[in-house]
């Protein structure tokens, strides 16, 4: 049974945050970028969607942590200017054909010594079963491993798997995160609603906060650019 773990800790173990630059792909609304704001980090939140940008920058203002519209394939960054780069559940997220450019991006600006961390999902599990009938992340998330196992001008330095716990308040919450993260999922909603429902209860547990819990077997990389 793998250990339940929270990406939170291990980028308190993985990744040096107090005074270090550092970025996270795909922040979505700037929960990781916040925390690593407050552990001392100079963090930007880098995304596509205007729309979860705007989320971002309405939650708390935490100093140290901002957040600009860019993607993980053309980083606006110079060369070697930052110690991290986190992808937390995006690098599949990225298209395939660009996921490898991706790599190379965090190559380029990070420096010597600087640290990639990977953390993303596997294709198997309670919660993925549910997604799945959004949208079947297979073959992305397949894809996205291939483009981090082949990346160059990085060292690997560890793997890890871990269940990550992932919470949500009800249906709606979870249906409003999934179409807000991709737009393009209201209509398979609108039609498979009733079925997702009673799976989502059916693959999930509830907790003592009333919430639903599920399991989601996660796999985290971290890479380091030599010095």
């Amino acid at each position: 049974m793998m250990q339940t773990r929270k990406a939170t800790d291990l980028i308190r173990e993985l990744m040096p945050l107090k005074g270090c630059r550092v970025l996270d792909i795909g922040c979505g609304d700037g929960a990781l970028t916040r925390f690593m704001a407050r552990e001392g980090a100079v963090a930007t939140g880098i995304d596509v969607s205007d729309t979860r940008l705007s989320d971002a920058r309405a939650k708390e203002a935490v100093p140290g942590a901002d957040y600009r519209e860019g993607r993980g394939e053309a980083l606006p960054f110079a060369d070697g200017s930052v110690d991290g780069v986190v992808y937390h559940n995006a690098l599949h997220h990225v298209p395939v054909e660009a996921q490898a450019a991706a790599l190379v991006e965090a190559a380029r600006v990070l420096k010597p010594g600087g640290r990639l961390l990977v953390f993303e999902p596997l294709a198997e599990g309670p919660y993925f079963e549910l997604v799945r009938q959004i949208e079947d992340e297979t073959e992305v998330r397949r894809a996205a491993y291939e483009a981090l196992r082949r990346a160059t001008g990085l060292k690997h330095e560890r793997e890890e798997f871990y269940d990550a716990p992932v919470r949500h308040e009800n249906f709606a919450a979870y249906e409003a995160r999934s179409v807000g993260i991709h737009p393009g999922r209201m209509d398979k909603f609108a039609r498979l609603r009733a079925q997702m429902t009673q799976d989502f209860e059916r693959l999930g547990r509830k907790g003592p906060d009333g919430a639903t819990h599920f399991s989601q077997p996660t796999r985290a990389n971290l890479l380091v650019k030599p010095a």
